[in-house]
């Protein structure tokens, strides 16, 4: 036990740590709030901690992470020439309670550990990733550590390592007050500012499946988006037709050939292919569709 948090739960009871996940914000949602994943967005963060979306599946590579993970802090223990134990608990802080984290491990000396397994190993080629340096400052804001040692093994065939000094600016002055701020939303049931991307849009599906017959009045500003949306949309239609005119021209060009190489060492090839037959399960969604003022 520490002064700077409390132990809440234990990942090895899986129920349960993915429900009390939801009760704060996690070190791996922390990179998700600065737009640092592919995976999730502010909006889906919070859609999950409302719980409008499903639990995440347990997929094979996740369960074989699980697997590597205790062989990775092994293999670390060895370069490092210390003893790593596994942890796994769910850590709350006290300063901030809506702040939680789950370390993989920690030496015997204290410094907790983030381990990956991880098939995207240019992201490692300068150190940590910075999704990852983002996700050790907030374990670091969460427990008081002055370090935390991120390690992945890459292709499962070679580990890389890094020793990640605490920012005390970035978590004092941007961390807590952009998480503090995020949780006020999420409590508060306002969704958060949304960004372009596909995450946001299926967690506003999720929290608005059905329409009311209602009619909203926005503000000038929407007018301006109007603009700015029907300028896109014909940029975007100029631009796929010139790329359709360009496939075709690739397509002309090579016949019923199945590749075609290009002076400098560009290649593209033209492979038939089969579609399966298949049926789509029923589904209700909401469609946006302008139309212009008479």
């Amino acid at each position: 036990m520490s002064e700077h948090y409390e132990v809440v739960g234990d990942s090895a009871d899986r129920e349960s740590w993915l429900k009390l996940r939801r009760e704060g914000i996690g070190g791996s949602d922390a990179p998700s709030l600065f737009g640092l994943t592919s995976w999730a967005s502010p909006s889906s963060v919070q859609a999950d901690k409302w719980g409008l979306l499903d639990e995440p599946d347990d997929a094979e590579i996740l369960r074989w992470g699980r697997r590597i993970e205790p062989l990775i802090l092994e293999a670390l223990g060895e370069e490092l020439g210390v003893a790593i134990e596994s942890d796994g608990r769910l850590l709350r802080s006290t300063r901030h309670p809506f702040m939680q984290c789950t370390p993989d491990g920690r030496t015997t000396d204290g410094t907790w550990i983030q381990a990956k397994n991880t098939m995207m190993a240019a992201e490692w080629e300068d150190g940590a990733p910075k999704r990852v340096w983002v996700q050790c400052q907030h374990e670091m804001a969460v427990t008081d550590a002055p370090e935390c040692i991120a390690v992945a093994l890459l292709f499962g065939n070679r580990l890389v390592w890094e020793r990640i000094a605490r920012d005390d600016e970035f978590i004092d002055d941007v961390l807590i007050p952009a998480e503090a701020e995020f949780w006020r939303l999420t409590q508060a049931m306002e969704p958060c500012p949304p960004d372009g991307s596909e995450h946001t849009r299926k967690a506003l599906q999720k929290l608005y499946p059905e329409d009311t017959g209602e009619t909203v009045h926005l503000d000038g500003h929407f007018v301006d988006l109007d603009t700015e949306r029907l300028g896109l949309l014909e940029a975007k239609k100029m631009a796929e037709s010139r790329l359709r005119e360009i496939d075709n021209e690739f397509r002309h060009a090579m016949k019923d050939a199945t590749f075609a190489a290009l002076p400098n060492g560009t290649s593209y090839s033209l492979k038939s292919q089969t579609r399966k037959a298949h049926e789509v399960k029923e589904s209700t969604f909401r469609v946006l569709r302008r139309k212009g003022s008479k």
